[in-house]
């Protein structure tokens, strides 16, 4: 029985068998472009209605998919402008001296 010895460079020009990789995805923490310029509102009835879709299966597989990934980034906007908004909220307060001042709105208040 006569075995085959392989040279290195014979070893390196078999291929490996590739593995299929499956498409890149939009990334869901992105930002769209399209969502730059709507409020919050506007934002949270186009999540709403593709939630709507979803649940309602009026929509095919494929573009499923592409109304779940969208909801993911309204979502996550949604989520950002709360939380710049929350950021923003203050109380307005009067001091003893009649100075007009703000606090944090959920900073406990003093007895």
């Amino acid at each position: 029985e006569a075995t085959e010895t392989k040279t290195p460079a014979a070893v390196e020009t078999q291929q490996q068998p590739q593995m299929h990789k499956p498409p890149k995805r939009p990334d869901f923490q992105k930002k769209h472009e399209e969502f730059e310029n709507l409020s919050f509102e506007e934002a949270l009835q186009k999540l709403e209605n593709i939630v709507r879709d979803l649940e309602g299966g009026r929509i095919k597989l494929d573009d499923a998919v592409e109304a779940y990934e969208k909801a993911v980034a309204l979502k996550k906007f949604c989520e950002d402008k709360l939380q710049k908004a929350q950021l923003k909220i203050e109380k307005i307060e009067i001091s003893p001296e009649g100075e007009i001042c703000t606090q944090p709105l959920d900073k406990p208040e003093e007895e």
